[in-house]
């Protein structure tokens, strides 16, 4: 494998429109599939198509909806964790 094989966080941002820091907010809140070379984070083409399927709504790559039973702001994580104590 080269580096052609992989996306740069930058260059998956751009292809998403959304700055990098945004970018680096949703991998780490969402636990996007992705792979750490050093310091730099890289996406496969199998990551990418991963992704985009987790937040695919009407043709646009957006921030995944609220899991049912959630408060608004709340992480997936903690509304789970939350879940199981009502």
């Amino acid at each position: 494998m080269t580096d052609r094989d992989f996306m740069t966080e930058a260059e998956f941002a751009e292809l998403l429109g959304v700055t990098k820091e945004k970018m680096r907010g949703w991998r780490v809140r969402h636990g996007w599939p992705h792979l750490k070379i050093g310091r730099d984070v890289r996406y496969t083409e199998a990551d990418v198509e991963t992704i985009k399927a987790m937040h695919h709504i009407e043709g646009q790559v957006t921030e995944p909806l609220t899991p049912r039973g959630a408060l608004r702001g709340q992480s997936a994580r903690s509304a789970a964790y939350w879940a199981g104590r009502r």
